[in-house]
Parts: structure tokens; C-alpha cells; sequence
């Protein structure tokens, strides 16, 4: 693609325009619009005198507990890679 151009994804019956630069940036965004409506659907269906807003709401709280989660677990497993090459890096040295 490389050019920019326009789409238009809906959430919860309302319809957002976008920019986009690529066909990866293209399928991110219809893929996380799908995501999202699917999982206001789910709750929507279990908490029948919610209003929307606050569905949207707990959609997106619960997207950024898991974000968080999965930054921590990814900076455990970068300080444990750089220890395990500090490790790697010593033994190699060592047999010199």
C-alpha cells in the first residue's frame, strides 16, 4: 500500500474514521474494532440495564488491566533474557 488513505470502522453502532499508512495498520484496526464490539455484545447480553457507556467503559478498563499484565510479564522476560546473556557472555569468556 505505502500510500495513506481512509477507512471507517464502527463501534458500538457508531461509525469512526481513520487514517492509515499500511495494510498491517488497516487489519490492526478492523481486527481491534471486531474485538471490541464482540466484547461489548458479550457484556451488553450480561448486563442487560447497563447503560452503553459505562459497557464501553468497562471494555476499555479491563483492555488496559490486560495491557499492563502483558507489559509487565514482557519487561520480566527482557530482564531475564539480559541476565541469561550476561550469563552466556560469562561462560563464553570463562572458556577462553
Amino acid at each position: 500500500m505505502g500510500q495513506e488513505h481512509r477507512i471507517k470502522v464502527k463501534i458500538a453502532d457508531r461509525s469512526y474514521n481513520r487514517t492509515i499508512h499500511s495494510e498491517l495498520e488497516e487489519e490492526a484496526i478492523r481486527k481491534a474494532a471486531q474485538w471490541i464490539n464482540e466484547k461489548i455484545v458479550k457484556l451488553s447480553r450480561l448486563y442487560t440495564q447497563v447503560p452503553l457507556i459505562d459497557i464501553i467503559t468497562i471494555v476499555a478498563l479491563n483492555e488496559g488491566i490486560e495491557k499492563f499484565e502483558v507489559q509487565k510479564k514482557l519487561d520480566e522476560n527482557n530482564s531475564e533474557i539480559g541476565k541469561l546473556s550476561a550469563d552466556l557472555k560469562n561462560y563464553v569468556e570463562s572458556l577462553k
